[in-house]
């Protein structure tokens, strides 16, 4: 009885064995015969969960960041690419992705005020290699440095928003408005000094510097931009600060007469300073948690690339940062000013000159 079962076991598996292999036969046999549905199998699937600022989802402005985002689509024809873009400013996105980590998307834009604690809340993932090096060769340190978090990378800068120093030209010349101290001396100047990112314009400073400023009486300390305007608008001010996004307004108010600068420097205990050129500057960033971490790398990249900063800056006016780009357009007022690079060697060059005027002025007494 026994060896009937053995007999019979044997028998069986070999069916099973030869069954097997006729299978993986016709399995050769109809994918080499149906090579498209084999194909269709293999296609990759990517989908990205994309959040945007309105200004660059507006169909008005051309929608900058679905059209790039099918560009780079377009890139793997090979693949499938989908997106589901969704609308937050820098701030309600981060406060979302903090509320739900789970629902936070795989690429966002963000502000560089924000850098730090996206960093510490461990929703911006650091960046390495080529799009590290990128961003370090193909901005200004001034700009790159937005974008570090203790001096490493955190994401591709596609955008800026400089200060701005709006003048009449019919009262100051373009070397006038270029020092504070001569600015204040031959006009008056609205300044948002109870606003801490126009205070961080000066750097470091002591209160103390800051408070001689709200003692002059030739600078208007104002609670924000629009105040400012107000002021130039009434004839109280010949010059404000605020940033680019008053241009236009100001236009309303000068017309011909309006001057376009970076801010100016400043002497603070007899020592040169150059103020800040930039308010901030918008940032693209990639979660930490996304699921295709090599491909949302390369979107982000594509993104904070030169040509989509071209084509940002041509839908909707964004400031460029890129170098080459700034290079192309250094025409526009302001673009000049985030293109402006005073050096250490300029403030070298500036405090030498003025040290030469004081030895100057001891020698006639």
């Amino acid at each position: 009885m026994k060896k009937k079962f053995l007999t019979l076991l044997v028998l069986v598996m070999a069916a099973v064995m030869i069954t097997a292999c006729g299978k993986s036969k016709d399995k050769t046999a109809s994918d080499a015969k149906d090579g498209e549905e084999e194909q269709e199998e293999e296609i990759e699937k990517y989908n990205f969960v994309i959040w945007g600022r309105a200004e660059d989802l507006s169909e008005e402005n051309g929608n900058w960041l679905k059209t790039r985002c099918d560009m780079f689509a377009a890139k793997y024809p090979d693949a499938e690419v989908t997106f589901e873009f969704a609308q937050y400013s820098p701030e309600e996105a981060m406060k979302a992705m903090e509320e739900n980590r789970e629902e936070a998307p795989d690429i966002y834009i963000f502000n560089s005020s924000q850098v730090d604690e996206l960093v510490e809340d461990r929703l911006l993932t650091r960046l390495w290699g080529e799009t590290e090096e990128y961003v370090l060769e193909s901005n200004a340190q001034e700009i790159s440095n937005l974008a570090t978090y203790q001096e490493k990378v955190y994401g591709l800068p596609v955008s800026a928003t400089p200060y701005v120093l709006y003048y009449d030209n019919a009262v100051y010349t373009p070397e006038d408005v270029a020092n504070l101290e001569t600015l204040l001396q031959k006009g008056r100047l609205a300044y948002p000094l109870n606003d801490q990112q126009y205070i961080a314009a000066f750097g470091d400073v002591d209160e103390a510097f800051l408070k001689s400023l709200k003692r002059n009486n030739n600078l208007l300390s104002t609670e924000d931009e629009a105040q400012g305007i107000t002021y130039l608008q009434e004839g109280k001010v010949n010059a404000i600060v605020g940033d680019s996004n008053s241009y236009q307004q100001v236009q309303a108010v000068l017309g011909e007469r309006m001057g376009v600068a970076a801010l100016p420097t400043f002497t603070i205990n007899g020592e040169i300073r150059q103020m800040n050129r930039i308010k901030e500057i918008q940032i693209v960033g990639v979660n930490p948690d996304c699921e295709e971490f090599e491909m949302s790398i390369a979107l982000a990249t594509y993104l904070g690339s030169a040509d989509a900063q071209q084509m940002h800056y041509d839908m909707s006016g964004a400031i460029p940062v890129n170098i080459n780009v700034i290079n192309t357009l250094k025409e526009e007022p302001l673009i000049q000013i985030v293109g402006q690079v005073t050096t250490v060697e300029d403030l070298q060059r500036i405090q030498e000159a003025l040290e030469e005027e004081e030895k100057a002025k001891e020698e006639k007494k």
